[in-house]
């Protein structure tokens, strides 16, 4: 995943501070340096994990748009396809639509949303389609 933030020019803003949303793992950036000040800027080591990121900035002037690309990644992501015992794997669910999560849950209280008669080896897969309200 990819995160791109663009700061605007406004009077008096030297730094930006960000932290790491849950979860993401910091891969690395790439700030403009003509807005950033690449040297005088804090960013977590690589592989970190809950960090904050300090931007700090160039005089930026009216009109003057400052670009940093965060790049980050989800250490453990995997399909309900790739492991046989999730439960015993993972503390947590996250149910993705087009890139976006849209429940996260305790493995426990995601497979409780299974139908009833779901096929043997697909609780997880019918907790998603009842979920997200998708039908395979």
């Amino acid at each position: 995943m990819v995160v791109v933030s663009h700061v605007k020019y406004h009077r008096g803003l030297s730094v930006v501070t960000d932290t790491l949303p849950d979860g993401m793992e910091f891969v690395g950036w790439t700030p403009a340096p003509s807005t950033v000040d690449v040297t005088g800027s804090t960013v977590p080591a690589v592989g970190s994990v809950g960090e904050t990121l300090t931007v700090k900035l160039l005089d930026l002037t009216p009109g003057t748009t400052a670009t940093v690309e965060v790049t980050l990644k989800y250490p453990d992501f995997v399909s309900t396809h790739d492991i046989g015992d999730l439960d015993e794997a993972f503390d947590e669910v996250m149910a993705l639509e087009s890139g976006q999560c849209r429940s996260r849950r305790t493995v426990e209280q995601f497979a409780a949303h299974a139908e009833p008669d779901h096929a043997p080896g697909r609780q997880l897969v019918s907790a998603y389609s009842t979920l997200l309200g998708v039908t395979e």
